[in-house]
């Protein structure tokens, strides 16, 4: 029995020997554990952050697409305008262009009336001096 109980005994420390150590290996896991999971909720903050961050990016981009979209469609249909009126303007000039030529046949025609009633004038003139 004095063998056993030295057996036992000595069983006893080291089945307390390995109960430390498991716990002290349980609690060295758990602080990893916790270590790593601080880090993880860290990273988590970080990234909900830069999300949030992206987000409020992607709305003033986004408001800003639509601030020149807007731009443009004005811009283009200023250039419509534009180009309409150009249009008309060259009508307008093409029109005031054919009212020059017909002008200017018409002046000619005249003019040309005027000599022919001059010489009809001096040749009334000559008869009747005569």
């Amino acid at each position: 029995m004095d063998f056993n109980q030295n057996k036992n005994g000595s069983g006893d420390a080291v089945n307390d020997r390995m109960k430390q150590q498991h716990f002290a290996a349980q609690k060295a896991l758990k602080q990893r554990q916790t270590s790593e999971l601080k880090r993880a909720e860290n990273n988590l903050q970080i990234a909900e952050n830069e999300m949030q961050r992206i987000t409020r990016e992607e709305k003033r981009v986004l408001g800003e697409e639509t601030r020149l979209k807007q731009q443009i469609e004005n811009l283009d249909n200023a250039l419509q305008k534009i180009t309409k009126e150009e249009t008309r303007l060259k009508q307008q000039d093409e029109s005031y262009e054919n009212r020059l030529k017909i002008s200017k046949g018409s002046i000619k025609t005249i003019e040309g009336e005027i000599v022919q009633l001059k010489h009809k004038v001096e040749t009334l003139k000559n008869d009747l001096s005569k």
